[in-house]
């Protein structure tokens, strides 16, 4: 998440939830609450600042976890977000959520109904995950009936909370072995009316292609056999890292023939030498051999040198074409080679090719420059007096 989130958990953000938690629980010291909430806190991330908030809430609380949990629950219903800036303003809720698996483990039932009363401030996903690995049956039973939930903000905890590998979550060991509880959810919200909840379940469906393409296919194939604009583009999410992989099930399924009777031609990376912190231009022709109009997935895989001296693929999308009998389509992209922190770039002959289909059509090289680092050469010092 970008850094500027965790800013949200401030100062600021520490007296809402003091103010809160006072109004829903005379016996909340609001101020000794902000003293621990604040120290210590600069140096936090965004997760350890939500952990470290969240403990802070606990230590002001009953030591009786029902009463607990229903402070909570009452905080929430009185937390005063920032409407001026609601797309992050839900972060202020999250530690007060985050709380809720800290005291009420032992009363799991209780403190489900607590997550779902919450979940619309801000996203349970991360606090029902200790639920569903100590009391799973009963956290399943309990998330099958909140399908039916008026409110997207609860269905969206269903799709999202179970997903094996959600991002930043940890992964759920017992879903990555075996997807099928969770594929039953995921046929209860397929059609869900809110794309933001159809969007969860097809981030879910492709965290399972991952250890279950199979799974994930067939799936996929089931609830296409009565395909909807709103499950087409479900479906399409949900298979797109076995599309970027050439998985032929997931390609055949969206009407993608790998063995499609096209060309790329002319393949041109400029370019041949170039810096970190440059880019390069891609330019290629498509053009269709096929006697029917045919549908391709054109993408296009970067490999990088390590720095052991051998290279590994990253794909990255580029655009989906229909080309008429023997049509053709010039194809350009410009490829960025700026630092970022979840890259480290080596030296070396670099390559790009171009997927069509999940199929390798053409291959190009370029060279990477990357500076050194330059050591700050020392100032002499002065001779000292004596």
């Amino acid at each position: 998440m970008p850094e500027a989130f965790k800013h949200k958990i401030n100062a600021r953000g520490v007296a809402a939830l003091g103010a809160a938690l006072s109004r829903a629980h005379r016996g909340f010291d609001a101020r000794r609450f902000a003293r621990a909430a604040e120290r210590g806190l600069g140096p936090l991330e965004l997760k350890a600042r939500v952990q470290h908030v969240a403990t802070a809430i606990v230590r002001e609380l009953p030591d009786d976890p029902v009463r607990a949990l229903g402070i909570l629950e009452r905080a929430g219903r009185v937390l005063t977000l920032d409407e001026a800036d609601r797309v992050t303003a839900g972060f202020v809720a999250w530690p007060l959520i985050d709380a809720v698996p800290l005291v009420g483990m032992a009363h799991p039932e209780r403190a489900l109904a607590a997550l779902l009363a919450l979940t619309p401030l801000f996203s349970a996903e991360f606090a029902i995950r200790p639920f569903l690995r100590e009391h799973q049956a009963l956290t399943l039973r309990t998330l099958s009936r909140a399908c039916r939930s008026e409110d997207e903000h609860v269905r969206r905890l269903v799709s999202e909370g179970t997903r094996p590998r959600l991002p930043w979550g940890g992964v759920l060991e017992a879903f990555v072995l075996d997807p099928t509880p969770t594929l039953t959810l995921l046929e209860k919200l397929r059609d869900d009316p809110s794309e933001y909840v159809r969007r969860s379940v097809a981030n879910h469906l492709n965290d399972i292609s991952k250890d279950h393409p199979e799974r994930a296919v067939e799936a996929c194939r089931a609830w296409m056999a009565r395909p909807t604009p709103e499950r087409s583009a479900l479906v399409r999410h949900a298979l797109r890292t076995l599309v970027k992989a050439g998985d032929a099930r997931a390609l055949e399924l969206l009407g993608h023939e790998p063995a499609a009777a096209v060309d790329v031609r002319h393949l041109r990376v400029t370019p041949t030498r170039v810096a970190v912190g440059g880019s390069l231009e891609l330019r290629f022709e498509v053009r269709s051999r096929a006697s029917v109009t045919t549908s391709l997935v054109v993408d296009y895989a970067v490999h990088h040198v390590k720095k052991a001296g051998h290279t590994t693929a990253k794909v990255f999308k580029l655009r989906r074409l229909v080309l008429g009998p023997g049509e053709a389509l010039v194809v350009r992209k410009t490829h960025s080679l700026r630092a970022v922190t979840t890259r480290r770039y080596h030296a070396g002959r670099h390559a790009i090719e171009i997927l069509v289909n999940g199929v390798a059509r053409a291959r190009a090289a370029f060279e990477l420059d990357v500076p050194r680092a330059r050591v700050p050469r020392a100032r002499p010092g002065r001779a000292r007096r004596r």
